[in-house]
């Protein structure tokens, strides 16, 4: 019955991160008990690999999955020994409705992401944003379609909008004294030579 349980729990949490995969085919990628090849040969097996491609970076997350009554501090030595043994780095706990406070809070000391499924959710749903928000356009195509292009390479007044705005006047610390001098302050007298 426990296994049951567990693999029931997983089939929830795999629908979660397949929905984000099928949303952003290519961004957003999930290995199912992918083997994490160690630096001493063994291999592991999580629940699941979860790989985020941002313009700026590509993440790996290893999420493990747990619905038991009385949560064990083995999931806590796992993560331990795989991020002891690889390059695997960034965890993610979830369980379903609640976890042992110890183990949270020794999961958490070890900078694990530790989610409920509701909670889960709700993070996925931000990374689905950012995804969104960061999808590729098509070359040639406006990223503000509220902006008028054409009229702003002529300088017309109706081509401004909220994110191009003119700079009317220097603010008021251009003025007084220290007009020549870096708007930066001087460096605290300690760390001048």
């Amino acid at each position: 019955m426990p296994a049951e349980k567990g693999k029931s729990f997983e089939q929830d949490v795999a629908e979660v991160v397949g929905m984000l995969a099928i949303d952003h085919p290519r961004r957003a990628v999930v290995k199912c008990h992918p083997r994490l090849p160690l630096q001493s040969g063994e291999t592991k097996v999580p629940d699941f690999l979860l790989m985020i491609d941002l313009p700026h970076e590509r993440s790996y997350y290893v999420i493990e999955c747990q619905d038991r009554v009385k949560n064990s501090k083995g999931i806590l030595m796992k993560i331990q020994y795989v991020r002891s043994k690889s390059w695997w780095k960034t965890f993610v706990f979830v369980y379903r409705d609640s976890v042992a406070p110890e183990v949270k809070r020794s999961l958490e000391a070890e900078g694990v992401m530790v989610y409920s499924l509701q909670e889960f959710k709700s993070w996925i749903g931000k990374i689905d944003s950012v995804l969104k928000l960061t999808a590729p356009r098509p070359i040639g195509s406006n990223p503000f379609p509220s902006t008028n292009l054409a009229g702003l390479e002529k300088g017309l007044p109706e081509a401004s909008n909220s994110f191009i705005e003119p700079i009317r006047s220097f603010p008021s610390f251009f003025d007084g004294e220290k007009k020549d001098r870096a708007i930066l302050s001087d460096p605290p007298e300690k760390w001048r030579r």
